[in-house]
Order: C-alpha cells, then sequence, then structure tokens
C-alpha cells in the first residue's frame, strides 16, 4: 500500500469514528463547488500569506468591533474571529482581495450571499435528512496567521442547531472533536455520584445538601445568584454542560482540503486544533426551518455561550460557595467543603499548562482572573498549588457569585439558616435514582 494509499485510509477511518459521534464531512463536488472551493483557498492564500500587513491592519483597525481574539492562540498569533456582515473587517478583507490580480477572477464566484448559499447546500449531504437547515447565524471568518497553541475542550452552546466549519486555508487541521469517557454527567446527583465513585472519597454533606436542594431553583430567583440566570438551574446547565466533567477519551481530527465542511451536533465537545502555520476557515450555526418546538432555542442558542472544564467547575464553585455563604452560614462544614470543591480544579487545569484564561474572564471577576492565572502558572509545583488552593477556599472575593461583589451592603446582611435536615445517605447508597 502507498503512503497515499494510507493517509486515505486513515483519512477514512477518521470520518467513519466522526460519524459515530453524529459528525458529517462533507466536500464540494460538482464544478460550481470546486470553483467555490478554489476561491475560497486563494481568498485564504492572500489573507494569511500574499498580503499579511494589509489584511493584520485592517483586523487590528475592526479590534473590539466587528473583530475579536480567541482562546487558544500564542504569545506572537492570536486566533481572530471575524464577523460576516456589511461594513465589516470581513467585507474589507474581501474587497481588499478584489482588488488584488489573483481575487479579481474570485470577485463574482465568491460572495457573502454564495458563500452562505455553498454552507448550505453543503448541509443537504449529512446523512440524517430529518432536518433541513435553512438559515446560518453567527457567521464569521476564523483565523490565524501563525502556530497556535490550541484551544481547550469546550461546549458552544448550539442545539439544537448545527456546528459548521468550512475550512478554506491548503492542508488546515479541522476542529478536534472529542470522545468523552464514563457515564454520562448532566444532572446534579450523577455529578455527585461521579464524584464519589472517580474520587474514592465521601463528598461532604453540605456540598450534597446544597447541590440537592437547589439542583432546580431558577438561580435568577435570589439577587445573589443572579448573574446566573442564563443557566437556568445548576441541573438545566448540566444538562448542557455536565458532560465537560468527563475525561476526554479520544480527540478526533483530521486535513481537510479547501471546501471541505465538518458538521457537527450543537452541543458537542471540541476544540480549535494547535496550529504549526496560518489556518482559516468560515464558521457558522445551521439553523433548522421553522415547524417544530425547537424553534425558540435554534435562535437563541448561537454558540455564544461557551464553557470549558475549567470555567465550568469555577463557576460552579462560585454558586455553591455563595449559597454557602448566604442559606448555610451556621454550617461547620464550609471550609472542608470549600477545599473538596476548589480540589476539583488541579486535574482539568494541568491539562493545558499554557493557558490561563485571561480572555475568558471579565474585569468584574478580576481578582478571580488573575488567581486563576497564578493557579494555571504554578499547576505544577504542587506546594505553590496547595497555598492558593488554601486561599481560594478561604478567601470570600475570589470565588463568588459576582452578585455580592456588587452588593457589600446587601451582603453584610447575609442570610444564616442551617441546613435542612435531609435523609440523603451517600451517593453510593442510593442517592442516584437516574441512570447513568
Amino acid at each position: 500500500m502507498t503512503l497515499q494509499q494510507l493517509q486515505q485510509q486513515r483519512l477514512d477511518n477518521v470520518r467513519d469514528d466522526l460519524q459515530a459521534l453524529g459528525v458529517d464531512v462533507a466536500e464540494p463536488e460538482s464544478r460550481k463547488e470546486l470553483a467555490m472551493a478554489d476561491a475560497l483557498q486563494q481568498f485564504a492564500d492572500f489573507v494569511l500569506l500574499t498580503d499579511v500587513d494589509t489584511c493584520a491592519a485592517i483586523l487590528d483597525r475592526h479590534m473590539d468591533k466587528t473583530v475579536g481574539a480567541l482562546q487558544g492562540g500564542s504569545d506572537l498569533h492570536d486566533i481572530y474571529r471575524v464577523s460576516i456582515e456589511p461594513n465589516s473587517a470581513a467585507t474589507e478583507l474581501l474587497n481588499a482581495f478584489y482588488d488584488s490580480r489573483q481575487g479579481r477572477r474570485c470577485r463574482d464566484i465568491l460572495t457573502i450571499s454564495k458563500l452562505r448559499h455553498y454552507m448550505l447546500a453543503l448541509c443537504d449531504k449529512r446523512r440524517s435528512t430529518e432536518k433541513r437547515y435553512t438559515k446560518l447565524g453567527n457567521f464569521m471568518f476564523i483565523l490565524c496567521m501563525g502556530p497556535v497553541n490550541g484551544q481547550v475542550h469546550h461546549i458552544d452552546l448550539m442545539a439544537p442547531n448545527l456546528q459548521l466549519c468550512l475550512y478554506m486555508s491548503e492542508h488546515a487541521a479541522s476542529t478536534v472533536v472529542c470522545e468523552m469517557d464514563g457515564p454520562q454527567i448532566s444532572n446534579s446527583q450523577q455529578l455527585l455520584a461521579y464524584w464519589e465513585g472517580r474520587h474514592g472519597a465521601a463528598v461532604p454533606k453540605l456540598v450534597h445538601r446544597i447541590l440537592l436542594d437547589h439542583s432546580d431553583t431558577p438561580l435568577s430567583k435570589a439577587w445573589y445568584t443572579r448573574h446566573y440566570g442564563f443557566w437556568g438551574s445548576i441541573d438545566a446547565h448540566l444538562q448542557n454542560f455536565g458532560q465537560l466533567y468527563r475525561p476526554v477519551k479520544r480527540r478526533l481530527s483530521f486535513e481537510a482540503d479547501p471546501g471541505t465542511m465538518q458538521m457537527g451536533p450543537g452541543n458537542s465537545v471540541h476544540a480549535g486544533p494547535p496550529t504549526t502555520g496560518p489556518r482559516m476557515f468560515a464558521f457558522a450555526i445551521g439553523i433548522p426551518e421553522h415547524g417544530d418546538d425547537d424553534d425558540r432555542d435554534s435562535e437563541e442558542n448561537n454558540g455564544e455561550v461557551q464553557y470549558n472544564p475549567v470555567l465550568l467547575h469555577v463557576d460552579l464553585c462560585c454558586i455553591l460557595f455563595t449559597l454557602m455563604e448566604m442559606e448555610y452560614g451556621d454550617c461547620s462544614e464550609q471550609a472542608a467543603s470549600k477545599e473538596f470543591l476548589v480540589d476539583l480544579l488541579v486535574p482539568f487545569v494541568k491539562q493545558y499548562p499554557k493557558e490561563t484564561y485571561q480572555r475568558l474572564l471579565g474585569d468584574d471577576r478580576a481578582e478571580l482572573r488573575g488567581w486563576l492565572g497564578r493557579l494555571a502558572s504554578t499547576i505544577n509545583d504542587a506546594t505553590s498549588t496547595r497555598i492558593l488552593l488554601e486561599e481560594a477556599a478561604a478567601n470570600d472575593s475570589i470565588v463568588c457569585s459576582p452578585d455580592v461583589l456588587r452588593n457589600p451592603k446587601k451582603r453584610s446582611k447575609r442570610k444564616s439558616r442551617r441546613p435542612k435536615e435531609r435523609s440523603t445517605g451517600s451517593v453510593a447508597t442510593g442517592i442516584v435514582t437516574t441512570g447513568t
């Protein structure tokens, strides 16, 4: 078997594995599709190789307007997200391309309208045709002009929409799709069972009580957890993001030719790959045509709510620490419970030692952001890590809801009540009533 045949066999195997996870890959076939694929490559070459300085200047001018930087870049190169909309960096890049020698012949082939049509047409090549996708949302170019570290695996809230990645640059590494290991985690009971089984030690009773007392409580109900109102409840959020607690079993990726589109389920675990050079692709969510109960979710779940394992657990800790303070203030188990929860961060942070999470937390959470950055930078030093974990467990301004930081007067009038007495036992002896 030749090297080319071996490479093709490997590619076919990866695509079979991706299909088993609900991810489809479609390639250009018709003459019209192949012409679009060639135009996409020409445009990517122009932006990433031919006229880098001009294109970088365009991106800089539009930064924090229609251009942003994503997590996963390197010290030398950012990963840019360039929204495709009128009078934007995307249209300015395209106009500069049209004015170039290599772009003149692509002017009538690569337009925003025709690019949308191309991506929606490839959606029709999916194996499952139960839904037809008729609209794109959150439409953008994503690109880096040099080597990047790659992203922490994460979930973008998109279901029931599709995640679409249309590769443009030559020999582009595809988005990494993660196959997760271990039991399903989609509610508080399953999470408690997972912690108990994975760590071989009892989860503190106070953590049990709070999670079970508040698993379906709307977080917008109390002023001190209102920041997390977009979660709905803890269980509603775990339904979407709980699988991030599970370890990654396999990471699947392939080398994509220009014009190839990867289509995955909206809430799949994925990551931008590390690269050894520039890379560019078009990203969008594919929205199904109206006519079912998912219409509202189709419009709202545009991928802008994103969580990785570290930030998911940090935010859960913020909620639980705040509930401990505001509703379980006289419980003697608080210190041990907080230490247990922050200790769970360590294996997540160790997976990506180069990531500091600085782009993912705003200025309203500066103290938490600084602490998390220090933890990431010293994660392989056991003594320093222990000091930082103890600091977070003892300090009442690092891990807490932003609501209580914004309302110090209300906080000073904190509630204090003993936890409800519940005959909970332990997870291992029957709390979990749902399957895993």
